[in-house]
C-alpha cells in the first residue's frame, strides 16, 4: 500500500462509531493486512463493548470502500458500509487543505471589509460633493450604519485570522505585514468595542488635511475624548471600561479627534497587505502541495 492510498483510507476510516455503544473506533490504513490487489482487512475489538469487527477495505478505481462486520453478526447487528470517490477524498485528506481553505476564508473577510469600505467612502463623497446642509437624520443614521458594518466586519476578519493562524505561514514577510495590521487595528477594535456597548458612534463631520493633496478635507470624525472612556464597562474593566485599556487603542492616535474614514483606509490596507503576503508566502513555500491540491479535481484515480 503506497503514502497515497493510506491517506485516503485514513480519511475513509474517520469518525466510525460502534453501532452497539456508539464508541468511536480509531483504525489506521497501516494496521490493514493486504489479502489480494484491492483488498486489505483487520480485526478490531470495540474498546466499549468488546464487541469483535471484521473491517474490510475494497480499492476499487475511483472509489474506496469499507464494510464493518461483527463476529456474531445477527439481525440486531447489520454491517456498517460506506464509500467515498478517491476524488473527494484526495481534497479532504490533502495536507495543504486546511491553508487553502483558511486562505479562502481569510479573502471572503477581506472582500467584505472592501465592500463596507465602499460604503463608507460613497457616503463620504456625498456630504463632500452636496454639502451637509440637505441630508438630514437619515443620512446619518445610513453613515451610522455603515461605520458599524465595518466596525463588525474588521471583528469578523481578525476572529477568522485567529482561527486559521495554526494553518497558514506566520514567518519571513507575513510577520512584518501582521505586525503593521496588529498597529492599524487597535483603533479599529477599540470603535468596535465602544460601539458594541453604545450601539452607535457619537461621530460627526470635521475637516483634516488631506496627506497626498494638503488640502483641508471634510470627513468623519470622532472626538478621542468621547470613546476614551466606556461607562458601562467601568466596574468590570477600570479605570475606562476598555479590558486593555484604552492606551492600548488610541494611544497613536494624533490630536483629540480621529480620522474615522483614514482609520478604516489605514486598516484595510494593511488588511489586504497581510493577506497578499499569506498568499505569496504560501505559494513560494508550498507550491507544489497547492498546484497537487488545485489539480485534485482531476485526480489520478488509478493511484
Amino acid at each position: 500500500m503506497d503514502v497515497e492510498l493510506e491517506r485516503l483510507i485514513d480519511g475513509l476510516l474517520t469518525d466510525i462509531a460502534c453501532p452497539n455503544c456508539g464508541n468511536e473506533f480509531v483504525i489506521r490504513a497501516n494496521r490493514l493486512s493486504k489479502e489480494d490487489d484491492n483488498l486489505y482487512t483487520t480485526p478490531h475489538s470495540c474498546p466499549g463493548c468488546e464487541a469483535e469487527y471484521e473491517i474490510t477495505v475494497e480499492n476499487d478505481g475511483q472509489f474506496v470502500s469499507y464494510e464493518a462486520n461483527r463476529f456474531d453478526e445477527d439481525e440486531d447487528h447489520p454491517s456498517m458500509f460506506s464509500s467515498a470517490r478517491k476524488e473527494s477524498l484526495h481534497r479532504q485528506t490533502h495536507p495543504i487543505r486546511e491553508l487553502v481553505e483558511g486562505f479562502a476564508e481569510l479573502n471572503a473577510a477581506l472582500d467584505i471589509l472592501q465592500e463596507n469600505r465602499e460604503r463608507i467612502h460613497d457616503a463620504c463623497d456625498i456630504f463632500r460633493d452636496e454639502g451637509l446642509d440637505d441630508q438630514g437624520a437619515e443620512f446619518d443614521r445610513r453613515v451610522n450604519t455603515d461605520v458599524h458594518n465595518y466596525l463588525a466586519s474588521a471583528y469578523t476578519f481578525n476572529q477568522i485570522l485567529q482561527t486559521i493562524e495554526p494553518n497558514i505561514p506566520t514567518d519571513g514577510p507575513v510577520e512584518e505585514a501582521k505586525e503593521e495590521f496588529e498597529d492599524e487595528e487597535r483603533v479599529i477594535m477599540g470603535l468596535r468595542v465602544y460601539a458594541q456597548h453604545n450601539l452607535s458612534l457619537p461621530f460627526g463631520y470635521a475637516q483634516f488635511i488631506d496627506e497626498n493633496t494638503a488640502r483641508r478635507e471634510m470627513t468623519l470624525s470622532v472626538d478621542l475624548e468621547e470613546v476614551n472612556v466606556i461607562e458601562s464597562d467601568i466596574d468590570t474593566y477600570g479605570p475606562d471600561g476598555y479590558r486593555e485599556g484604552a492606551d492600548h487603542h488610541y494611544e497613536k492616535v494624533e490630536g483629540d479627534t480621529i480620522n474615522i474614514e483614514r482609520r478604516i483606509n489605514l486598516h484595510y490596507e494593511a488588511a489586504k497587505e497581510l493577506v497578499d503576503a499569506i498568499g505569496e508566502h504560501a505559494e513560494a513555500e508550498h507550491g507544489n502541495e497547492l498546484e497537487d491540491y488545485r489539480e485534485s479535481v482531476t485526480y489520478d484515480t488509478e493511484r
